[in-house]
């Protein structure tokens, strides 16, 4: 068998986190929807989260570079936050700082206990429970906004209307956290290894079944209106 050593890890992550990225910078331009959407263009995000769980711990770093390092990928991720537009091509190269800017602020808190001011910051309660929501948050705040350009009256322009779509977006992640995530987690179900197993391989299964029933049926036209279809054929 293959012995994995830590160095040997790193490497192979190292190639997966290169080669995603130079897809992605490729991609962004030639198919932005594939570059965005799909797997092997974003993979690099996630390798870089499993090469900060691979880095040795290094306590002896000077304290003023650990700082400088997390501070300066807190600036990287609200750079992303406040300077990216509408046309901004995502991900390719405009990933890369709130990516890395993120790595950097774990990286730099994980190589010291010693606490700091970005530690508390990014400790208080408020923070720490965002954060153990948005993953929720994310797929909520999505479909709420997205239908919400449908209405007819376009009430989605206006700030009120947006900052109550958000606002139910916050509702319906701590209900699924509470409710979905949280029985996940603590094994409430799918207890043994097993059911997990078998449920996790279910789902792609309805996945591709569903969505193959949607191709093979062009989308269902049926759904709509004679005159529409007319329309959009």
């Amino acid at each position: 068998p293959v012995v994995w050593t830590h160095g040997r890890l790193r490497c192979w992550l190292g190639v997966l986190f290169i080669g995603s990225l130079v897809l992605s910078i490729y991609q962004v331009n030639k198919s932005p929807d594939a570059a965005y959407y799909l797997l092997p263009s974003r993979a690099w995000e996630l390798m870089a989260g499993a090469l900060l769980a691979v880095l040795p711990v290094r306590p002896r770093t000077p304290r003023w570079v650990l700082t400088g390092v997390g501070w300066g990928g807190l600036c990287a991720v609200l750079a992303a936050m406040f300077f990216y537009q509408k046309d901004t091509p995502f991900p390719g190269w405009a990933a890369l700082p709130p990516v890395l800017g993120t790595a950097a602020m774990i990286w730099s808190m994980g190589q010291s206990e010693a606490p700091s001011l970005l530690r508390r910051l990014l400790s208080c309660r408020p923070v720490v429970f965002i954060g153990l929501i948005s993953y929720s948050l994310y797929l909520w705040h999505w479909p709420l906004l997205v239908y919400g350009a449908y209405w007819p009256e376009r009430h989605i322009l206006w700030w009120p209307w947006r900052l109550g779509l958000l606002a139910l977006s916050f509702v319906l992640a701590v209900l699924c956290w509470r409710y979905v995530e949280t029985p996940f987690r603590r094994r409430v179900w799918c207890a043994d290894r097993r059911r997990l197993f078998l449920f996790g391989a279910a789902l792609p299964v309805v996945c591709v079944v569903a969505g193959g029933a949607v191709v093979k049926k062009h989308g269902f036209p049926g759904r709509y209106a004679e005159e529409i279809v007319h329309i959009d054929r």
